[in-house]
């Protein structure tokens, strides 16, 4: 399997790629143009009791698209990311089970994950 941080345009994969857990889990992928200075900053904000959030990054319009989504079972609690950016993890609200994440690598040029 080809290592993420080795495709060629991608320094980090996280740098590119997020992960969304609402009623689905979802990937969604950075397609901005590099040629034009931007701020790496994203601001995740938090909302009251019910944990209702907003992503704001400073990029144009329209930059993240949606590559991968998938139904749990059960609702995701909680999510992590490797080091090294390759894999990622989720924790279901109402079970013990922890699926590890990874990306699959094909000549296709679609974006999709498998867990273990």
């Amino acid at each position: 399997m080809k290592k993420l941080q080795q495709l060629p345009g991608i320094r980090r994969v996280w740098e590119q790629l997020i992960v969304v857990c609402e009623s689905n889990l979802q990937v969604w992928f950075n397609q901005y143009d590099e040629i034009e200075p931007r701020s790496n900053k994203i601001n995740f904000e938090l909302g009251g009791s019910d944990m209702s959030g907003k992503l704001s990054a400073n990029v144009p319009p329209k930059t993240w698209r949606n590559v991968w989504s998938y139904k749990p079972a059960s609702p995701i609690k909680h999510v992590t990311y490797s080091n090294d950016g390759t894999l990622f993890a989720t924790a279901s609200q109402n079970d013990r089970l922890v699926k590890i994440w990874y990306r699959t690598i094909d000549n296709s040029a679609i974006i999709s994950f498998m867990s273990t």
